[in-house]
C-alpha cells in the first residue's frame, strides 16, 4: 500500500503501522529511546512484521512482531496483529493483538473503542461528511469517527480532545489544544518535561477542565514547575493526578507553592515521585495555609521521620483535609508519633493510610483512634 497509519486520539502516535513495498512492513514506536526490554537491552525503534498475510476481500492484514530470540517486554515475546481496513484505507476499522508470553501463554486483546489508527495522508481527504458516513456504515471505532469528523483540510489541529500529530516532511508536528470537556486523562503518554510545558500553557487559558490525570509521564522537576505555574492561576481544576512523574523534591516544592495560592483544587495525588523530607517540608507548609484541599496522596515516597514531622505540624492546624495517604514512606516510630500527636487536635481528618511503614502497633492503634470516624 505504501501507507502509514498513525495511532491518534488518546494514544497519540505511540505506535505507527507502516506498509512499504521497498523495505517491507513494520511497526514503529514513539519514545523507544526511553524504553527497555526485560533484560535491560535497548528497545528497537521499529519491528518488522513476519508471517504476514493479507485478504483482499476482507481487507484484513495479519502479521507477527517479535522482540527477538530470548527477549521480551513485560514477559511478552511476540505479538500477532490482525486488523481490518476500511474500503478507502483511511483508517483501521477493527483489530486485535494476540500476546504470546515467554511461558507460552497467549492472551487476545481486541482493539478498544478508544483506539484510532488513521492514514497519515488523511489531510488529503476532501469530503469529510461522506467519509464519516461511510466509516460509520463500515463499523469504525467511535474514536476514529470523532477524529475524522473533526478534521478540516484547512486546519491541521483536528483533535477535539488533546493533540494532533502529522508526519510532515519527515518531522512529527505536535500541537496541544484542550477542548471544552471537563475531564482530561493523558496517563502514560510519555509527555516528559516538554510535553508538560505545552499542557501547562494550554491549562493557563482553559476555563472548563475540572479534572486532569497526567500520571506516568516522567515530567520531572521542570515539568512540575510548569504545571505548578498553571495551577497558581487556574480556577477550575479540582482534581489532579501527578503520580509516577519523578518530580523529586524540587518539583514537589513548586507544586507546594501553587497549593499555597490555589483556591479550587480539592484532590491531589503526588505518590511515587521520589519526594524526600525536603519536598515534604514544602508540602506541609502549603497545607498549613491551603483551605480547599480535602484529599492528598504522597504515599510511596521517601519522606521519612523528618518529613512526617513536617506533615504533622501542618495537620495540627489544617482544618480542611479529610483524607491523607502517606503509606510506604519510610516513616518510623518517631514520625508516626508526631502524626499521632497532631491528630489529637485535628478534628477533620477522617481517613489516613499509613500502611507499610515502620510504625509500632501501639502508635498505629493510637492514630486510628484519633481520626474522626
Amino acid at each position: 500500500m505504501g501507507s502509514t497509519f498513525v495511532q491518534n486520539y488518546k494514544d497519540v502516535g505511540l505506535i505507527s503501522l507502516h506498509f512499504d513495498e521497498k523495505i517491507g512492513n513494520y511497526i514503529s514506536f514513539e519514545g523507544y529511546a526511553t524504553r527497555k526490554l526485560d533484560d535491560g537491552s535497548q528497545f528497537s525503534s521499529r519491528l518488522p512484521f513476519s508471517d504476514q498475510s493479507y485478504d483482499q476481500n476482507e481487507r484484513k492484514f495479519c502479521g507477527v512482531v517479535s522482540y527477538g530470540d530470548n527477549r521480551a517486554k513485560h514477559g511478552v515475546k511476540s505479538q500477532k496483529w490482525e486488523f481490518i481496513f476500511d474500503t478507502q484505507f483511511v483508517s483501521v476499522l477493527s483489530g486485535k493483538m494476540v500476546l504470546r508470553r515467554v511461558s507460552g501463554e497467549e492472551k487476545t486483546v481486541p482493539f478498544g473503542k478508544d483506539i484510532c489508527y488513521t492514514n497519515a495522508n488523511i489531510k488529503n481527504v476532501v469530503d469529510i461528511h461522506d467519509t464519516v458516513k461511510r466509516l460509520e456504515e463500515e463499523g469504525a471505532t467511535e474514536s476514529t469517527i470523532e477524529y475524522v469528523r473533526s478534521f478540516t483540510p484547512i486546519d491541521d489541529n483536528v483533535d477535539p480532545w488533546l493533540v494532533a500529530r502529522f508526519n510532515k516532511d519527515g518531522q512529527i508536528v505536535k500541537s496541544y489544544r484542550l477542548s471544552d470537556g471537563k475531564l482530561l486523562d493523558i496517563e502514560n503518554r510519555r509527555l516528559g518535561g516538554d510535553g508538560a510545558k505545552e499542557i501547562a500553557t494550554a491549562l493557563s487559558t482553559n476555563k472548563t477542565l475540572t479534572s486532569i490525570n497526567i500520571s506516568y509521564n516522567d515530567i520531572g522537576g521542570d515539568g512540575a514547575k510548569d504545571i505548578a505555574t498553571a495551577l497558581s492561576t487556574n480556577s477550575t481544576i479540582t482534581h489532579i493526578n501527578l503520580s509516577f512523574n519523578n518530580i523529586g523534591d524540587d518539583g514537589a516544592a513548586e507544586i507546594a507553592i501553587a497549593l499555597s495560592t490555589n483556591s479550587t483544587l480539592t484532590h491531589i495525588n503526588m505518590s511515587h515521585n521520589k519526594i524526600e523530607n525536603a519536598g515534604a517540608k514544602g508540602i506541609a507548609a502549603a497545607l498549613s495555609t491551603n483551605s480547599t484541599l480535602t484529599s492528598i496522596n504522597i504515599g510511596m515516597n521517601d519522606i521519612g521521620d523528618d518529613g512526617a514531622k513536617f506533615i504533622a505540624t501542618a495537620l495540627s492546624t489544617n482544618s480542611t483535609l479529610t483524607s491523607m495517604d502517606i503509606s510506604n514512606s519510610n516513616i518510623g516510630a518517631f514520625g508516626a508519633g508526631k502524626i499521632a500527636d497532631a491528630l489529637s487536635t485535628n478534628n477533620t481528618l477522617a481517613k489516613i493510610n499509613i500502611n507499610n511503614n515502620n510504625v509500632p502497633a501501639s502508635t498505629l492503634s493510637l492514630i486510628l483512634q484519633r481520626i474522626t470516624i
